[in-house]
């Protein structure tokens, strides 16, 4: 199994002709599954599984919390099963879920503060210790 991820950078909102070009470049990585950061401004039901259904993942995932304008996502080929997602002590969220037999966990750490980060961090670390499938945990870590 193939992942890539890949930050949209602010969901593409100053240049909306961007997200053609960055769905070319994913679909050429083959990828089974992308993970993303930023996606300003996307939603579930419309742009991100639009998105994903249009350049061949037609399953999907997006990680959007009140504290944050900033949410990270899921797009892959295979189901996406067993969503949650965590706010609070990350800066953006924490996406968990799984994909056949491997767990796959997307964030943003905080990109204002280290001690955040370290908290952040910490929690990931003490969780995915109970974790016994194949794990995989992707973002910007800042």
């Amino acid at each position: 199994m193939k992942l890539v991820h890949y930050n949209i950078l602010d969901g593409c909102t100053h240049a909306p002709g961007r997200s053609d070009a960055i769905g070319a470049w994913l679909q050429g990585q083959q990828a089974d599954i992308v993970t993303l950061n930023e996606l300003n401004g996307w939603h579930l039901g419309d742009s991100l599984a639009r998105f994903g259904r249009r350049w061949g993942w037609p399953h999907s995932a997006i990680g959007k919390v009140e504290h944050s304008a900033y949410p990270v996502g899921i797009l892959s080929r295979h189901p996406v099963d067993g969503v949650r997602i965590i706010g609070r002590p990350f800066h953006h969220a924490l996406l968990q879920a799984t994909i056949g037999g491997l767990q796959v966990w997307v964030t943003h750490l905080s990109p204002l503060d280290a001690r955040q980060r370290v908290v952040e961090c910490r929690w990931i670390a003490e969780r995915a210790r109970a974790i016994t499938r194949p794990l995989v945990i992707a973002g910007d870590l800042n």
